[in-house]
């Protein structure tokens, strides 16, 4: 392709106009243009094709560079002597890094062709290395929920209406079954309030608790027994305000209501 020159062209305009660079105008236009500030002259034809020129010039270079090495993924080992739900990074994660070399082909300026011929690691990548704890400690929570009731199903969730900072959960199959303690914790309050009926409040000592309302009956714990996870705590009631059995169960997080589905996978 060719470019013919208008009036206030420059080399570098030129090679705007047409994606060049406006030294590989003058490059591949060296019988025409001999340096990148020459004037042009109105209707001078300009070669503005990479390989169109003349002569063509071919020129092979090696390119030396660092790169890093990334670490394969993190390693997670069990340690039964870490409580459960806690993790320590016992190795930590750092990049290594190569010395690599490229073969790069330059036609008349432009770089056609990258090739790499050799690569050396020079600093070795660190995995890191995670050790989780499986140690059980009773009283104190895994921090991983369960289903306080069999077969659930949510009849009322998080805000159904105003004010219900909880979700109503109710079981298909059987409506007055068992109600189990979601995870590890230590019952702190077994009563009854005149809306949520009879209630159990269980804390699992490491920031969570969880509490069950409309229960059949008073819960089957005192307060400070340990119960553990999946223990059958009381039966699925009708007491306090409800239309209908079920479970009024809330998430606390250091004391403060969420919404129990970011626990559950609702």
């Amino acid at each position: 392709d060719t470019y013919k020159v208008v009036e206030y062209d420059t080399v570098e305009g030129v090679g705007s106009k047409t994606g060049l660079t406006a030294q590989q105008i003058v490059t591949i236009n060296a019988d025409k243009i001999k340096s990148l500030n020459q004037v042009l002259q109105v209707g001078m034809e300009l070669n503005v094709t990479y390989f169109n020129s003349p002569i063509n010039v071919v020129v092979t270079r090696e390119q030396r560079t660092k790169e890093i090495v990334y670490p394969p993924s993190t390693q997670y080992v069990n340690d039964p002597t870490l409580r459960e739900g806690l993790r320590r990074v016992v190795v930590a994660e750092k990049n290594g890094s190569k010395d690599v070399v490229y073969r790069e082909t330059y036609i008349n300026g432009v770089l056609v062709k990258g090739e790499q011929i050799s690569s050396v690691v020079t600093v070795q990548p660190v995995r890191e290395v995670v050790h989780v704890g499986t140690k059980v400690i009773p009283g104190i929570g895994s921090g991983n929920f369960r289903w306080p009731v069999d077969s659930p199903r949510i009849t009322c969730g998080w805000y159904c209406y105003s004010g219900h900072q909880a979700i109503d959960i109710a079981s298909r199959y059987n409506r007055f079954g068992n109600i189990y303690a979601a995870d590890r914790g230590v019952v702190v309050q077994n009563g009854y309030h005149y809306i949520s009926g009879y209630y159990v409040i269980i804390d699992h000592q490491n920031g969570l608790r969880t509490y069950y309302g409309h229960m059949a009956s008073r819960g089957y714990y005192p307060v400070g027994v340990a119960v553990e996870k999946g223990e059958i705590i009381g039966r699925i009631g009708l007491t306090g305000y409800t239309t209908g059995p079920h479970v009024h169960f809330e998430i606390h997080v250091n004391r403060v209501k969420v919404n129990p589905c970011r626990y559950m996978g609702c």
